[in-house]
């Protein structure tokens, strides 16, 4: 009959049509069976449509997550609701993602309830970036609290250094008068008296005249030296704590290195020496220049903590020294080259695809987020069309390159 051969046929599209859902969808009867489901449903559970109708969730779900989603299922019977809630679906490769499950219940055309529908939809994406987002946001705040300190150090930090070179001059001006008294005392010394020359013989034994004249001027020169170092760290806080523009700018690739490479020193400066070969004609790249400093840093700090675990792996007995990290900038061509190298422990050829997972991290519990990885690949990979490799050996150490185009055309295309 024409019009059951056109419901058969409407029926058979409906089918191709939610099989080409990307989201899972599934449906169960008023006793808890699957009546139906799309492929995507069953591809969750790595089964075929057809091993999945007739069953229940006990089935094909441990019997942990099976209760709690029938004590759910009951309520959403009873009350006839819709349910939206967030929870933890492993799929078929093993990683638990982050999903919303929403249900219907649906009736019959004689309006009695028949059962319920599923639709399952993965946020493991969408939850990624928003972690993404905050942690951006967080380190921005930071960089605005890190940019005021700086600010506010400096000021007092310009005095200090005039003072003490005030202090230097000055004393040093001191020295050759004390000097003249002291020739001016020794050529009439016969016809002084015995008295206040005694006196005064008394007090230069006394303060040591010699040891201060000869210990003064290397401490006023070693305080003058750790006011350069300070006012060095604040100033390249300043510069790397920036809130710069979030559009990409042509800018110096080798200031930036040079500026993280001197805030990050704590990170560094116990375990490895720090190199630096950069390229003095580097052209300028196009790009977010804070963004490339918070890549910069995450490969610092990762080669840092993996020469600390390497000296740690080799154990108390003899100094294994400090091992080093050094970064070269080149231009190759059309692209920027960063070639950031260590001697820490390397990574495992087994886990070298996972490196830039979000999440994924060797570290012990609480020592990282497996997010500095993942940030820096975002960062060169899909917002600066650039592209980083790595290789490593194990006990040897790793090296990460990463490239920068130099075409100014991409200020175009933002």
């Amino acid at each position: 009959m024409p019009g059951q051969e056109k419901t058969e046929e409407q029926l058979h599209f409906l089918k191709i049509l939610i099989d080409a859902i990307p989201s899972p969808i599934y449906y169960k009867n008023l006793d808890w069976v699957f009546e139906g489901c799309n492929k995507a449903f069953a591809d969750v559970f790595g089964l075929a449509k057809e091993d999945i109708i007739g069953k229940t969730s006990y089935d094909i779900s441990p019997k942990e997550l099976a209760d709690s989603y029938y004590e759910m299922d009951m309520e959403l019977f009873r009350r006839r609701i819709v349910q939206n809630f967030e929870g933890k679906l492993r799929y078929t490769d093993g990683i638990d993602h982050d999903v919303i499950f929403h249900k219907a219940p649906y009736e019959d055309i004689e309006g009695r309830l028949a059962g319920f529908v599923g639709v399952i939809i993965d946020v493991t994406e969408k939850k990624k970036i928003e972690l993404q987002q905050i942690l951006s946001q967080k380190l921005e705040s930071i960089g605005q609290l890190a940019a005021g300190i700086a600010h506010e150090i400096n000021t007092p930090m310009q005095y200090l250094g005039d003072n003490t070179r005030f202090l230097r001059d000055g004393f040093t001006d001191i020295c050759k008068l004390i000097g003249a008294y002291r020739h001016l005392i020794a050529s009439i010394e016969e016809n002084i008296p015995a008295g206040p020359l005694a006196s005064v013989r008394e007090l230069e034994k006394q303060i040591d005249v010699g040891f201060l004249t000869a210990e003064i001027p290397q401490a006023i020169d070693q305080s003058l030296d750790g006011i350069a170092r300070l006012s060095k760290l604040v100033l390249a806080m300043k510069d790397f704590s920036h809130s710069g523009a979030r559009e990409k700018a042509l800018a110096d690739i080798n200031r930036a290195i040079e500026v993280t490479a001197t805030i990050s020193k704590n990170e560094w400066k116990y375990v490895a020496d720090l190199i630096l070969d950069l390229q003095p004609d580097l052209p300028a790249v196009n790009c977010v220049i804070d963004e490339i400093n918070q890549v910069v840093l995450n490969m610092i700090v990762n080669s840092a903590q993996a020469i600390a675990q390497a000296c740690s792996d080799q154990g108390t007995d003899g100094d294994p020294g400090k091992g080093r990290i050094t970064i070269k900038t080149r231009s190759n061509g059309d692209v920027a080259q960063i070639v950031i190298s260590d001697t820490g422990i390397g990574i495992p050829q087994s886990i070298m695809h996972r490196i830039f997972d979000p999440f994924f991290t060797t570290k012990e519990v609480g020592k990282g987020t497996g997010q500095g990885l993942a940030i820096t690949h975002d960062i060169i990979v899909n917002k600066h069309r650039g592209s980083i490799q790595v290789e490593s050996e194990v006990g040897v150490g790793t090296t990460f390159t990463i490239q920068l185009p130099l075409d100014n055309s991409l200020n175009q295309e933002q």
